[in-house]
């Protein structure tokens, strides 16, 4: 993650420094100073204690949650060789049943996953949530470069919303297309303004580098959901995990046996909309799963 991330928030904080320097050399030097000091805002707002993550995450599992809840988390947290309060568990409004993890051994889970899964499916999400956890020991680097990239992440994040607006979801392809199109006006657009405060160099390094620096941290978000879905096969559960996303086929943006008999271009599609995503699509993870449990076995 920092091999990937440092680039883009080094060539921002020039750029801020030159564009400070246009006034006068002291407001060069206070917005440098402001720029790389502003973490301790993100460190002091970090959640520390379950009163202060309670303001991000709704709540914890009531009674007749906790009584599903409960043993499937103690039964979870045994296989992987861990004690019950290693991580949280906290619970969330939403639909359908997911989960998520957060920073600060979070495992979130819907409302709607405690009845709707089978007990299998459920220690299989949640293994697959902690699966996160354990491997998220650069949660840190990964926000700090998510903080100090807030210059070039807000119009890429406005272009994509703006761009997922217009286009619908069921248009995968075509979604997927507008939303890289507006981000990659957006980083011509900040290469022609440090080309202009910087120099020809130095925006060529900012378009390349912010070009790796998306599609590398997208890389490494699938990587991990493979990684937790490893998880999640290690300690038994792969069969429950396995019948959880077969479930979410339907979000893949083309049934797998299209994508298979079909021609070039629509393998070349598929393709696209892969690098551009940070879940790998549902049958690819189905695939990998059947042959860890079969290598497994």
């Amino acid at each position: 993650m920092l091999i990937v991330s440092w680039p883009v928030p080094v060539l921002i904080g020039l750029l801020l420094a030159r564009l400070g320097a246009l006034v006068g050399d002291w407001l060069a030097v206070v917005l440098l100073v402001v720029w790389l000091v502003s973490a301790t805002l993100l460190l002091l707002a970090f959640p520390r204690s379950e009163e202060q993550i309670a303001d991000y995450v709704p709540r914890r599992p009531n009674a007749a949650e906790s009584e599903v809840l409960n043993p499937a988390w103690h039964e979870t947290m045994c296989a992987l060789g861990l004690g019950d309060s290693a991580f949280s568990l906290w619970v969330r409004q939403g639909e359908g049943p997911t989960g998520g993890a957060l920073p600060g051994g979070m495992v979130v889970l819907s409302a709607a996953a405690v009845p709707e899964l089978p007990p299998e499916q459920l220690r299989g999400l949640l293994a697959h949530e902690i699966g996160h956890l354990l491997g998220s020991g650069g949660v840190w680097w990964w926000r700090l470069a998510h903080w100090y990239a807030i210059p070039l992440r807000l119009p890429l994040a406005a272009v994509t919303r703006f761009a997922r607006l217009v286009t619908s979801r069921s248009a995968h392809v075509l979604q997927t297309g507008a939303v890289a199109a507006g981000q990659l006006g957006v980083l011509i657009g900040l290469s022609v303004l440090t080309w202009q405060l910087l120099g020809s160099v130095a925006a060529i390094v900012l378009l390349g580098s912010a070009g790796v620096q998306r599609f590398a941290q997208l890389a490494i978000s699938r990587r991990s959901e493979f990684a937790a879905d490893q998880v999640v096969v290690d300690v038994g559960y792969g069969a429950g995990w396995r019948a959880y996303l077969a479930h979410r086929r339907k979000y893949d943006w083309m049934p797998v046996e299209i994508v298979e008999s079909g021609s070039l271009v629509i393998r070349a599609l598929d393709l696209f909309v892969e690098i551009n995503s940070t879940h790998p699509s549902v049958y690819r993870r189905i695939r990998e799963i059947a042959w860890r449990w079969q290598t497994r076995q």
